[in-house]
């Protein structure tokens, strides 16, 4: 199994706070909304979605076989 992120940082928010701070941002949040998923098919079956700061969708985090 892979996990596959996929953002895109061509918005306002990533121009605003700077790619760097805003992508940890990001990456801290899904780093805990992992931690606290009740079990693996929380992740595995329904990809996550990923918001900026300003609450726009961004990405997705998702589960694929290798």
């Amino acid at each position: 199994m892979k996990l596959v992120i996929v953002l895109d940082a061509d918005n306002a928010a990533f121009e605003d706070y700077g790619i760097g701070p805003e992508v940890a941002r990001i990456l801290r949040w899904l780093a805990e909304r992992m931690a606290t998923a009740r079990n693996a098919d929380d992740i595995r079956y329904e990809p996550v979605v990923l918001k900026d700061i300003n609450g726009n969708i961004v990405g997705t985090c998702k589960t694929v076989e290798s």
